[in-house]
Parts: C-alpha cells; sequence; structure tokens
C-alpha cells in the first residue's frame, strides 16, 4: 500500500506524527483539521495512512503468529502433562503391586519356615517370584562375586522399599488418616476398610483405634452409638456395634425417603384431582341449573346463598359448598385407610 519511493521531509513527518500521537490530555485532531491537511498535501496523507495501516497489519499478523505459537506451546505442555501423570499413575501401581507382591512373600515366606529354611532358599525364592523392572534391580546383587551380595531376604525386600517406597509415604498416609471422616450417607463398610488401612499405615497405636473411630463417624451414627462408646473399651466390639447401628440409620433413611416420595406423589395427585373437580364444578353449575331456577334468578336477580352468603346462585349449585363437602370427604378416607403412627406401634 506504501510507495517506497516516496520521502516525506522530516517536518512534514513530525507535524503528521503529532496530530496522530498528541498526547491524551488534548483533543483528537478534529474533521476540519484532518480536511485542511488532505487539502494542503492529499497524497502525503494517504500515504501516510497506508504506512499506518500496513504497520497495523504487520502488528496484527505478529500478535496472531504470537498466538499461534503459544497456543502450540500449550498444547504441547498439555500432552507432556498428560504423558508425565500417565507416568506416576503406572508407577503408583506398579508400587502398590510391589507392595502387595512383597507382603504376599513375606506370609509365603513366614507360613512355610520349615520348607524355606536357610537364607538361600529364601532369597532363591524372592527371586523366582520377582519380574520386571524389580527383578532388573535385585539382579546385579544375587551374582556371588558382587560386594553387595545379598545375604538375607529382609535385604531383598528393604532394598526395593528403598527404591519404590514414597520417602513421605509415612507423612501423607498420616495427614490423609486425619482428614478421614465419614459423612452423613456415606457407605459405612467402605469407612471402616479405608479407616484400617489408614490406620495401620499411618502406624496408629491399637489403643486409639476406638477413640479416634468414634470421632470420625457421621453425626447420626454418632448420636446412636453414644451409650455404647462410653461403656465399651475395645474397638473391635464397639466397631459390631457401630455395623448394626449403621444398618438401621440405613433402613430408617431409606423408609423416610420412600414415605417422603409417597407424600409428594400424593399432594401432587390432589393438587391435580383438585383442578380437575374445580373445572367440572363450574362446568355442572351452569348447565345443570333447571328452567325454574333459571327463571327465579331472573326474576329475583338479589337471591342469596345462604352457605356462601353470594348473590346470584342458590345453595344447592354453591361451588364453594361442593368443594368444602369434597375436601371432607377425602380427608375422612385418608383417615380411614392410612393408620396412625400409635396403632402400628401397637400392632408392631
Amino acid at each position: 500500500m506504501a510507495t517506497p519511493d516516496f520521502q516525506p521531509s522530516e517536518k512534514i513527518k513530525r507535524d503528521w506524527q503529532y496530530v496522530l500521537t498528541r498526547p491524551t490530555n488534548q483533543p483528537w485532531v478534529s474533521l476540519e483539521e484532518f480536511r485542511q491537511m488532505i487539502h494542503s498535501d492529499k497524497n502525503h496523507v494517504y500515504k501516510e495512512l497506508a504506512a499506518i495501516f500496513d504497520s497495523i497489519f504487520d502488528d496484527e499478523k505478529t500478535l496472531r503468529d504470537t498466538i499461534t505459537h503459544l497456543r502450540m506451546e500449550q498444547n504441547n505442555i498439555t500432552d507432556q502433562a498428560a504423558v508425565k501423570q500417565s507416568q506416576i499413575d503406572e508407577l503408583i501401581a506398579e508400587c502398590n503391586e510391589l507392595s502387595h507382591t512383597l507382603i504376599c512373600m513375606t506370609n509365603k515366606l513366614w507360613e512355610n519356615t520349615d520348607h524355606y529354611s536357610t537364607e538361600h532358599m529364601r532369597i532363591a525364592y524372592i527371586e523366582n517370584q520377582t519380574d520386571g523392572d524389580a527383578a532388573h534391580h535385585i539382579a546385579l546383587c544375587m551374582e556371588e562375586d558382587h560386594p553387595e551380595q545379598y545375604q538375607t531376604a529382609e535385604e531383598i525386600f528393604e532394598h526395593l522399599k528403598s527404591i519404590y517406597e514414597d520417602a513421605n509415604k509415612l507423612q501423607n498416609v498420616k495427614s490423609d488418616y486425619h482428614k478421614l471422616i465419614m459423612c452423613n450417607g456415606d457407605n459405612y463398610h467402605e469407612f471402616v476398610t479405608k479407616f484400617l488401612h489408614l490406620a495401620g499405615e499411618a502406624k496408629i497405636a491399637k489403643e486409639d483405634y476406638k477413640t479416634d473411630f468414634n470421632d470420625k463417624l457421621s453425626f447420626d451414627l454418632q448420636r446412636m452409638v453414644a451409650v455404647a462408646n462410653a461403656i465399651i473399651n475395645t474397638y473391635a466390639e464397639f466397631q459390631k456395634i457401630c455395623a448394626q447401628a449403621a444398618h438401621t440409620l440405613q433402613t430408617i433413611n431409606a423408609t423416610q425417603k420412600s414415605k417422603s416420595l409417597q407424600r409428594n406423589e400424593s399432594n401432587i395427585f390432589k393438587q391435580n384431582t383438585l383442578r380437575a373437580s374445580d373445572s367440572q364444578t363450574s362446568h355442572s353449575i351452569s348447565a345443570t341449573k333447571s328452567p325454574i331456577i333459571k327463571k327465579a334468578l331472573d326474576t329475583h336477580p338479589d337471591i342469596q346463598c345462604y352457605y356462601c352468603k353470594e348473590k346470584g346462585h342458590i345453595a344447592r349449585n354453591c361451588s364453594v359448598k361442593q368443594k368444602s363437602q369434597q375436601m371432607i370427604t377425602e380427608l375422612t378416607e385418608n383417615d380411614t385407610s392410612e393408620p396412625s403412627a400409635d396403632s402400628e406401634k401397637e400392632w408392631a
């Protein structure tokens, strides 16, 4: 757009730049000033504007390129984060699997002490049960000429734990243990399993189990087992009572929810019935007036209903009276069809 062979004087450039970039506390160039500049040197004004627009377009392209570059970097970072997270998840799963394997091998050796009677036999058993990266980690120290050759099975376990276990595991588990709280509506048995797992990992003293367990129960469950908490000393006995109370509480909540749902459905049905009754009543009143009544109303327009005291109809056709009678009938039917809570207790 700008013509490269045009070279305005420095004074013209300064004057024009001043007009375009005058301080913000001064008014912008007026339409009259702009017309004067075009009249005095319209070619110069055009070329200056063309140069300005070229600069704007260049800046816009630079910004678009920058945005595209930043988006590509963001996508790359997101992809890298996803890969890292996947690797972390795999490592955590591998660590959990290895921890479970170590526990199983330890129990196996403990239960079969007579079969694996020497350290050499125990080491051979561990080597046979280990595969993958764990097998690679212990392979070197299995060699006879290695200066750090394993002498006991416990040395292998400690070596693997030092590689796979989180150095801050105990601190993290203790934090999770203190944060563990059962909320109203949570599954009781899932809560017990998580409590025992975290308590074991956090190395909580067994004599503290009962107190901590009670403190972490939901508020509703705490109220139900308050007496048991005061008289029972062991966690095992207290947990059994809590399990029974949790089952009872679950049954109560389910019953209350079912009754609430039934009440809501009943209310909706009654409302729909009343609406239908209102429309039918108003229609029947207008349709069932006998010729004699119509004639009486026409002759005596000030006739008054003795029930609602309104004029223009008699009690037999009173919508207020009919609605009241219908509501009384419904309430009577409900009282006879639904036994009271006291009668239910007597039958129980």
